[in-house]
């Protein structure tokens, strides 16, 4: 896994069109844009704690595919649920963390993998949570 720390640099700002676009039947087309949406704001909260990384591998289907990138914040508290950068025995992965009979688990979203329970293993540490996943349709 490749991880990539964020740096800000120019400000770049886009239309946000706030007429919502309709997954159901078709609506007319946009009218005027409301508002601006700057991607640094919106995006990164805390720009020392947050770094990216590539998915690699299938174990996170279908919320997450192989090749996505995934925004990871090191300052937000794990929850159960959350989906976490965790390394186990100095590897890492990403998985949800669960709770299964009392014990702390990262869970697979794909269901033909295996959860794996964090005490079964010497050394495991939760770098951080998932905030944002990117990828192209």
């Amino acid at each position: 896994m490749q991880l990539c720390q964020v740096t800000r640099g120019n400000e770049v700002v886009f239309d946000l069109f706030d007429e919502g676009v309709s997954a159901g039947s078709p609506q007319p087309p946009f009218g005027q844009s409301a508002e601006k949406v700057n991607l640094n704001d919106l995006l990164t909260v805390n720009e020392v704690a947050t770094f990216f990384c590539r998915v690699s591998g299938r174990s996170m289907e279908p919320t997450m595919r192989d090749g996505d990138i995934l925004m990871v914040d090191k300052s937000i508290e794990p929850k159960i649920n959350s989906v976490v950068i965790a390394t186990v025995n100095g590897e890492m992965t990403v998985k949800r963390l669960t709770e299964v009979n009392g014990n702390m688990t990262l869970t697979a979203d794909n269901p033909k993998y295996p959860s794996v329970n964090v005490e079964d293993f010497d050394e495991s540490m939760i770098w951080g949570v998932v905030k944002n996943v990117i990828h192209s349709l």
